[in-house]
């Protein structure tokens, strides 16, 4: 954190890291503040600019407009007005909650926000939670995830949110599923609020119905690919290795075929295919 200009952060609370100025590196921000202890009274919250280069650097109220000084706790970002840009609100004991407004603009602000919609597939958190996006530009790739509760006593946008600078198209924009699936769209505009439906995968389908070959499914879930998976379940076999814990997340296989992988594809099974 020293190397990075961070390491001063006074008695920090809610934190998230937007890009606010919309420059491609995202910046931090965090809220201070511990009445019981003198030297962290009313700690002011910190804005740390990131050029790019891998450090920081602290700006003042007067730079940011962010004059908060009020024994911070809860912080979140968000687009208030949907204008492209990351919003500010904290909140602090004892005190009304206070609203700053990015009002960044110009030719080099460019940006993309990404939703995810999961409701088509009931294995999926919803809004996508749990899942990364990553937006690449030439040989530059920006990764955002979509969290939830990630902060102290709030919760921010939720939404992957990227600054473009002055760029107008993403050559490849690839949602990364959190049941390992991908969504991978290519020449995306800036400037645009992105909505990004997952569809729902029909893992059990693995098999035709008159013969066990795994992979090869024929869009319909039957009697014969439940045979399909136990036969290769019975036997070991690395196609049946479908989790990596006890959870049911499917292609996270790696760890030995046992009962959690017969549990987690007939549950899969018994839901069946839309």
């Amino acid at each position: 954190s020293s190397l990075s200009g961070v390491n001063q952060g006074g008695w920090a609370w809610g934190a998230d890291a937007p890009d606010f100025d919309h420059d491609g590196a995202a910046d931090l921000v965090w809220t201070n503040g511990w009445r019981l202890v003198p030297q962290h009274f009313d700690d002011p919250t910190f804005v740390c600019v990131n050029h790019g280069t891998g450090a920081f650097k602290a700006t003042n109220a007067i730079e940011t407009g962010v004059t908060h000084d009020q024994d911070g706790r809860g912080l979140l970002t968000f687009d208030a007005d949907n204008d492209g840009d990351r919003d500010l609100v904290i909140f602090s004991t004892d005190v009304p909650t206070i609203f700053y407004r990015n009002e960044i603009a110009g030719p080099d602000t460019n940006w993309l926000a990404v939703t995810l919609d999961t409701s088509a597939d009931p294995t999926l958190a919803p809004d996508g939670v749990g899942a990364r996006v990553d937006v690449t530009i030439g040989a530059q790739t920006q990764s955002r995830w979509i969290n939830a509760s990630p902060n102290y006593l709030s919760q921010s946008e939720l939404s992957a949110h990227f600054g473009v600078a002055g760029v107008t198209q993403i050559d490849e924009l690839v949602v990364h599923w959190s049941n390992g699936e991908r969504t991978t769209l290519h020449d995306v505009a800036a400037n645009q609020r992105l909505h990004i439906a997952a569809s729902r995968s029909c893992y059990p389908d693995i098999s035709p119905m008159d013969e066990c070959l795994p992979g090869q499914g024929d869009g319909a879930v039957t009697l014969g690919d439940f045979s399909c998976y136990l036969s290769e379940w019975s036997i070991g076999s690395e196609f049946a290795d479908i989790t990596s814990t006890s959870q049911c997340d499917i292609n996270s296989g790696g760890d030995g075929v046992d009962l959690s992988d017969f549990s987690c594809f007939l549950s899969q099974w018994a839901l069946g295919c839309p």
